[in-house]
């Protein structure tokens, strides 16, 4: 199970832009975005260790929600976004950023998270860390490469709509963890399967930019 948490991410990436990219467009650049998604997390896990303590573990539900939301969903959400953010802002383009470059650059980003939680819960690990945690991260990746570029695209406004999309879809996978960290285990597998086919069916009808 350790290999899932590790190699869930780049797998899932490889064998989904295999699927859906005709294979000319399955090149390098794409796989620049995902060394960028790499690079990116140098800085941002920085940002991780300092700002982690902010919000502390208390043993009551909501203080375990609050916990999960704000470490696991929330902060790395934040970050690879600014992250991609930054990179768009650094390296402009004239037409509309799309959903194969931010997949490439998430998957980067959240393998090294993956890589991050190994050695972090080294000797810790249980089935949220193993499982349950890769799967919400795999969902946090396609409902973002979906968001992100339409968000983006939307020059001069702000994308008010996605992002309170965005930060209702962190708060859902929040739920997960509560209901594993207070012994309804099975109900969380059942959770984390539930969002992790819902967003499945959202980014594959929603894959048309990519």
């Amino acid at each position: 199970m350790v290999l899932f948490l590790l190699g869930s991410v780049p797998l899932f990436y490889g064998f989904l832009m295999s699927l859906i990219l005709p294979p000319r467009r399955y090149g390098r650049e794409l796989w620049f975005w995902f060394f960028r998604g790499i690079l990116t997390f140098i800085p941002a896990y920085l940002l991780f260790l300092l700002l982690r303590k902010i919000v502390p573990l208390v043993f009551t539900p909501l203080g375990i929600y609050g916990y999960y939301f704000y470490h696991d969903a929330f902060l790395f959400g934040l970050l690879s976004v600014a992250g991609y953010v930054l990179i768009a802002v650094y390296f402009p383009r004239s037409g509309d950023r799309s959903v194969g470059e931010v997949l490439s650059y998430l998957s980067g980003f959240f393998t090294c998270v993956a890589a991050a939680d190994f050695v972090r819960h080294y000797g810790e690990f249980d089935l949220y860390l193993m499982f349950l945690l890769p799967v919400l991260r795999l969902s946090t990746i396609l409902v973002f490469a979906i968001l992100l570029p339409r968000a983006l695209d939307r020059r001069g406004e702000i994308p008010y709509h996605h992002i309170i999309a965005a930060v209702l879809f962190l708060a859902l996978t929040a739920v997960v963890p509560l209901l594993y960290v207070i012994h309804l285990e099975w109900i969380s597998i059942l959770g984390a399967v539930v969002i992790a086919a819902g967003t499945g069916a959202f980014f594959w009808l929603n894959r048309d930019s990519v």
